[in-house]
């Protein structure tokens, strides 16, 4: 084994952030409908991960910026990739009209 530079740590520390956005964006209570309901629909999910990313990158700002910066870019580039492929997968876009779509749903 070796040791690991930092920024390798933080691109895993942002692999497994990301991987905590996702669960918390799917927990049952927020499309339950006795506490509210949300829609079950994709913008509604990619809205949720957007939100709980916000969330961690809120907290994250507090750190200085060479502590987070790959982190954060990391856990990001995981949350478009992954809506490329869900767009291209559950609603047979091609990749150019899923980098769209996404480019015009986040702005």
């Amino acid at each position: 084994g070796g040791t690991f530079s930092d920024t390798q740590k933080q691109a895993a520390a942002g692999a497994d952030m990301y991987m905590h956005c996702i669960s918390r964006a799917q927990m049952e209570d927020f499309f339950d409908a006795s506490k509210g309901r949300l829609d079950d629909r994709f913008l509604v999910r990619f809205q949720l991960v957007g939100l709980h990313c916000w969330m961690c990158h809120a907290r994250l700002r507090r750190e200085p910026k060479d502590r987070y910066d790959t982190l954060f870019r990391e856990m990001m580039e995981k949350v478009w990739y992954s809506t490329e492929l869900d767009l291209h997968n559950q609603y047979d876009f091609g990749f150019i009209q899923a980098r769209l779509r996404v480019a015009t749903h986040a702005g």
